[in-house]
């Protein structure tokens, strides 16, 4: 049944026929708040209308009556539980309705968490149709038949939602969805390109965007600049220069971008200049600085100038010659820094080399003394200040739960037994037990390692390189001295982290792990989870008091991190208040890619400052948003990253659909492929309710191909399957090399063999930098798991409120990371079109362990397997 639809334009009627379905759900063909409301009811109640005839009159009243109530805002709570039981409200029939943005409501009815509630724009069929014809072309020349957009991904570009999450999958064609939806509306929908912003979130991305942007907007009726795509495609850290230098001027600098000078510090009068007195940033410089602020793509600090780590050196001798608190806790994590972080006894590690410790017990006494030897003969030891454990009743001081075990030196004044591990010169040796058994990839140390830091009751220093070896030296050489107000220089290893930094350095990064979590580091001598006097809780309080000491220096010299430019453009006491509707115009529509990336600071940011907008204009200003994403996707929680956002998208960005749009046809992959990545998925712990599986739409979707597991292999076995790979592949195909880590042997065997080769016939990358790309050929290397416990960031997690559900709260980032861990496999898989080799060995709660050995999609295979399937490559039909 259909109900006749009467709008009123500039005082003319339209009509257009409606189902009647949609017009009893009410939704998006309810009243609009343009034109007279009296008028409108008036016409929408014609008398004599054929489609009202034969209607229950009660019932068309009651929805008459429903109407004027969400009319007049009264039945907004009504509205939104009916959104809650539409199975997928988004994905319903598109209106077609004018395209002039929609009038926002009044203040006095709708309250600010309804700022993305409702519709923003009215498109009209004719519109529809005339877009069309932009983004449907013949495949190929002369061919009758034509490719554009699916029937999802034109709800995307027609949405006319104030907001709205789109689920997209690997493969999904989401950018191109999303570079039609920018053409749309500033060639039919009247927004101009000064108030339309594209986010992504590295150089990388952008790049592809802009390329794409370009190319496309050929097809319709405006095409666009390249100068053009550079303004409107931006990276967060550009776009919040752009704002934040419209209220603080030029003379301010931005910590990130110092490489030559340190700024002087200013006298108090110099520090305090009102802005309306700074001299505007010439157009030439501000487009410079926002050029360079689109290449800091990272939320962590990569490669730090010699000046910025001098800044960062000196906000820790300050603190450190001023502060008596600073100064006691600095060294109490000095002597922290001689020991091995310890690690938990059910840690997967510990769990595994109990399996091995009736073996470690039997040899280690023999097994101890070939590695210290090996170490003597290098010319490494003995080290001055440790003493040596040379009578056959000191050498075995170590006690486990069940036996004694070796160590090879003690220092006193830390009260710390020194154990010496494989130097990575001996690895693949024979041991000297009979010269008969080898020592495998360090396994033997690495299992002793492993039982010693869970189970042993002494403070342990466990020195595996001539690098540890180094730092060794200058902690015996500081703890040497007398107490001074000169602050020692050590690096330490927190607990549950990877790498072992400076002091001063490792109390900066993270510092920018909590402001990318929205938490002021400022307070980090107030988190929950930590234990009193522990090496967390001391290296708490000494971040609190650095980021103090730093961001005072910083003020001095009018010097801004971009965390704390993000943190002011957020706040309404800060630079945010300052601002009016003309300052934040830039960011009225907003279209955000891979958004699962997206830190809680950015978050605060966009909705803080649409909301201004919105709220500066008097409600004239309807602020858009279209946010893309894929939660299978989200690999960056380690550096303050949370899928968490995209997941709970309508409650951040109240008023939003609570379900989102889905993209999940892929167009990359073959099916075998996509059901080998979600199998790496089956044991993910926070997942999007509702969310479809992949489905293969490539020319490759029937390859019968499966992922090959190969767990037997050598560097040189990697490398020649590569070389056939190379030449057999046909023009314009690509091969991927992908590891976890940087210096993965493997991948730096096949780097330097192939150097010569372009990187668009072979990348080797890691499986975090090659997200967003794509290959034919994919080969990854090592397993992918997360171990360990990090009860610091376990604290900063809840201080963030970022437990989720199925995470509990005193392990919300360790189970997270576990969580990541299988997004990571599922992205590197995916990269793949036609077949993918995963090279590894399994180890225990891996990803590569977990997949299955024997199935259609993955199998388990040798290295004459994927030999043979490397010839095959270029007669391979595709279907």
């Amino acid at each position: 049944m259909q109900v006749l639809h009467v709008c009123v334009e500039s005082g003319q009627s339209k009509s257009r026929a409606l189902p009647f379905e949609d017009f009893a759900r009410g939704g998006p063909h309810e009243f609009k708040k343009q034109g007279d409301f009296k008028t409108r009811m008036l016409q929408r109640s014609v008398a004599g209308s054929p489609v009202l005839r034969g209607l229950s009159m009660m019932h068309w009243f009651l929805q008459l009556w429903a109407n004027v109530l969400a009319f007049l805002g009264l039945a907004r709570t009504r509205e939104s539980k009916d959104v809650t039981r539409t199975p997928e409200p988004v994905q319903q029939s598109l209106p077609m309705k004018p395209q002039q943005p929609k009038s926002a409501p009044t203040s006095a009815v709708v309250t600010v968490k309804d700022v993305y509630a409702g519709d923003a724009f009215e498109i009209k069929a004719s519109t529809q149709r005339n877009a069309r014809e932009h983004m449907y072309r013949e495949k190929e020349p002369g061919s009758s038949k034509l490719i554009g957009p699916t029937d999802n991904q034109l709800r995307l570009i027609f949405s006319t939602r104030a907001a709205l999450p789109v689920l997209a999958g690997a493969g999904s064609g989401k950018s191109t969805s999303l570079v039609n939806r920018f053409l749309l509306a500033t060639n039919y929908l009247n927004v101009q390109l000064r108030h339309i912003t594209v986010f992504t979130f590295t150089r990388k991305s952008r790049r592809d965007f802009i390329e794409k942007l370009i190319e496309e907007s050929q097809f319709w009726p405006t095409p666009i600049t390249l100068k053009e795509a550079e303004a409107s495609v931006r990276t967060f850290h550009s776009k919040a220069l752009q704002l934040f230098r419209a209220k603080r001027g030029r003379d301010v600098a931005v910590f990130e971008f110092l490489k030559d000078e340190i700024p002087a510090a200013k006298n108090s009068a110099e520090a305090t200049i009102p802005t309306s007195d700074v001299a505007p940033p010439s157009d030439d410089l501000l487009s410079e600085e926002e050029f360079r602020a689109n290449d800091v793509d990272s939320l962590m600090p990569g490669n730090l100038s010699r000046i910025q780590l001098r800044l960062l050196h000196d906000a820790y001798t300050t603190r450190f010659s001023q502060s008596n608190s600073f100064r006691l806790v600095v060294r109490e994590l000095l002597k922290a820094s001689f020991l091995s972080p310890p690690i938990a006894k059910d840690d997967k590690d510990a769990l595994e080399a109990i399996r091995f410790e009736r073996q470690i017990l039997r040899r280690d006494e023999q097994w101890s003394a070939y590695v210290e030897a090996d170490w003597r003969r290098r010319g490494l030891w003995p080290l001055p200040g440790v003493r040596e454990l040379n009578s056959p009743d000191e050498r075995r001081p170590l006690i486990a739960e069940n036996g004694q075990y070796a160590a090879h030196g003690y220092i006193a004044s830390v009260d710390t037994y020194v154990v010496l591990g494989v130097h990575s010169e001996i690895s693949n040796k024979v041991n000297g037990f009979g010269g008969t058994t080898l020592v495998k990839n360090f396994q033997a140390s690495k299992n002793k390692q492993a039982l010693l830091l869970a189970q042993c009751e002494q403070k342990i220093r466990y020195v595996t390189d001539e690098k540890d070896l180094t730092a060794l030296k200058k902690q015996l050489h500081w703890a040497a001295l007398p107490e001074t107000n000169v602050a020692p220089k050590f690096k330490i290893r927190i607990p549950g982290e990877r790498k072992l930094l400076p002091v001063f350095y490792a109390l900066f990064t993270f510092g920018q792990f909590a402001e990318n979590l929205a938490v002021d580091p400022c307070t980090l001598d107030q988190l929950h989870l930590l234990a009193k006097g522990s090496v967390e809780e001391q290296f708490g309080r000494a971040c609190a008091e650095y980021y103090s000491s730093f961001y005072e220096a910083l003020g001095a010299r009018r010097v801004w991190t971009f965390n704390q430019i993000f943190k002011a453009l957020a706040d309404e006491q800060d630079v945010l208040g300052e601002m009016d509707a003309a300052d934040l115009s830039p960011i009225q529509h907003l279209l955000i890619d891979e958004f699962q990336d997206i830190s809680p600071a950015i978050v605060k940011f966009v909705t803080a400052a649409q909301t201004r907008l919105w709220k500066k204009s008097g409600d004239a200003i309807q602020p858009t948003l279209i946010a893309v994403g894929d939660d299978w996707q989200s690999i960056y929680g380690w550096r303050g990253s949370s899928p968490k956002f995209f997941m709970d998208f309508h409650k951040y960005f109240r008023g939003s659909p609570r379900q989102a749009l889905q993209l999940n046809q892929n167009f990359r992959s073959s099916a075998n492929i996509i059901r080998a990545a979600e199998a790496a998925l089956v044991d993910l712990r926070e997942r999007l309710e509702g969310k479809l599986n992949g489905e293969a739409e490539s020319r490759y979707k029937n390859l019968p191909i499966p992922v090959c597991q190969v767990t037997e292999f050598k560097s040189d076995d990697v490398v020649r399957v590569v070389r056939m790979l190379l030449q057999g592949k046909k023009k314009g195909e690509r091969v991927f090399v992908l590891s976890r880590a940087k210096l993965d042997a493997t991948a730096k065997a096949v780097r330097d063999v192939f150097r010569a080769v372009s990187e668009r016939d072979l990348l080797v990358t890691t499986l975090h930098q090659s997200k967003g790309l794509e290959a034919d050929y994919v080969i990854l290397l090592g397993e992918i798991r997360y171990v360990g416990r990090n009860v610091l960031r376990n604290s900063v997690y809840l201080k963030a409120e970022l437990v989720g559900s199925a995470h509990g709260r005193e392990r919300a980032y360790d189970l997270a990371q576990q969580d990541e861990a299988l997004r990571l496999a599922y992205v590197g898989i995916t990269r793949a079109k036609q077949f993918c080799i995963w090279f590894a060995e399994p180890k225990s709660e891996g990803v590569f362990e977990r997949l299955p050995r024997r199935s259609n999609y993955s199998t388990q295979v040798t290295v004459a397997d994927v030999i043979s399937l490397a010839k095959q490559v270029g007669s391979m039909e595709k279907v």
